[in-house]
């Protein structure tokens, strides 16, 4: 038996449906922005203060090198403040009056360059005069060995070794570097961490000398 109701087409109607943004909801990247802001400022605040406190350190520790220069009244040049800086005993002021010490146009780093002959040709073994030179030098750093990091460069002149001394000294390159931890080791005895003592070698490159240099840095966290 058939069905007598009729059936009709089935109509679907698609509706447009519109959604409405809060007027609110944009708010969130307001704050996030301000928290960026703080953040930043922050930052700038505590990057400016650590920057005066190691140029302190430094023009501390250049006006001491100034007041060991035997005849020096006004101190190293562009360091301010060094002319009355107490005077060091003889034998500092000796031992002084054979470097050389640059200041960085940033004021955050010293380099003290040490005699030019300071080493014998071929040699990286250091004299006992030189050795009581280094440790002076590093008597002056000594009470502030955990605020700065120091690097020992060793330096050769542009004549090459007539021959190989053994199998470790083969060039100039390597004479320089072990020139650099032979002043390092004194630096170890002394009691300075190995942590912030470093090497470099620079062979001919550099002074073309037989010598070595000592940059001094304050560490990125100098305590106050």
């Amino acid at each position: 038996m058939q069905d007598s109701k009729k059936r009709l087409p089935r109509v679907e109607q698609d509706q447009m449906i519109s959604v409405h943004e809060d007027e609110n909801s944009h708010l969130w990247a307001v704050s996030y922005s301000d928290f960026l802001m703080a953040l930043l400022s922050f930052f700038i605040l505590f990057f400016s203060m650590d920057t005066p406190q190691r140029q302190k350190l430094i023009l501390n520790l250049a006006g001491s090198f100034a007041a060991g220069k035997e005849g020096s009244g006004t101190g190293l040049s562009g360091v301010p403040g060094t002319a009355g800086t107490a005077r060091m005993p003889a034998n500092l002021i000796q031992s002084f009056n054979s470097m050389k010490v640059d200041l960085a146009a940033d004021k955050e780093s010293l380099i003290v360059h040490f005699p030019n002959d300071f080493f014998l040709p071929g040699q990286h073994l250091i004299s006992k005069e030189h050795n009581i030179t280094i440790h002076d030098f590093l008597e002056v750093l000594k009470p502030h060995m955990s605020e700065l990091n120091l690097y020992f460069e060793g330096h050769t002149d542009d004549k090459p070794l007539q021959k190989a001394k053994n199998d470790i000294i083969v060039d100039n390159f390597v004479l320089s570097s072990l020139r650099a931890s032979s002043a390092l080791l004194i630096a170890k005895n002394m009691g300075f961490s190995e942590k912030n003592l470093y090497i470099q070698a620079a062979s001919s490159n550099l002074r073309n000398s037989r010598s070595l240099s000592v940059r001094i840095e304050p560490k990125e966290e100098v305590p106050k």
